[in-house]
């Protein structure tokens, strides 16, 4: 299990986006650092008919998730 810290701004990724449904554990550190974690966990993906996706993969289909926008 590996945790990562990214932010919206900078990472496009499934876990920020509106059509991914999944738990990834995310948690808040700060407004520079961004948001904590899991990378491994799988969860499906609206936009791509309920594909399994990673929380770090990153696709044409991205749409900040409400928690993502309030950072942008």
């Amino acid at each position: 299990m590996s945790k990562y810290t990214h932010h919206p701004k900078r990472a496009k990724n499934c876990v920020f986006c509106n059509y991914w449904i999944g738990d990834a554990q995310m948690k808040f550190k700060n407004s520079v650092a961004g948001y904590e974690y899991e990378a491994t966990t799988k969860g499906k993906c609206t936009r791509r008919n309920g594909a399994s996706t990673g929380a770090c993969y990153s696709c044409s289909n991205y749409e900040p998730s409400v928690d993502a926008k309030r950072l942008l």
